[in-house]
């Protein structure tokens, strides 16, 4: 696999982690006390961090 692949799947990695945070961050006390406008914000963040983690995922499944 050559050096700019590799980035890729680290990209893809990274971006998998902090998508997981941001989900987790839905459901506590702390995400319940946000304004409405800042939970459509953070809910816009996540569907466009799902969309790019898509993306990498299928330019990596073509790598095989």
């Amino acid at each position: 696999m050559s050096p700019w692949q590799e980035r890729v799947i680290a990209e893809r990695d990274q971006l998998r982690d902090r998508l997981n945070k941001l989900i987790a961050f839905g459901v506590t006390p702390e995400y319940e006390a946000l304004p409405f406008v800042e939970k459509l914000d953070l809910a816009l963040q996540g569907e466009h961090m799902h969309g790019y983690w898509k993306a990498l995922q299928r330019r990596i499944e073509r790598f095989k």
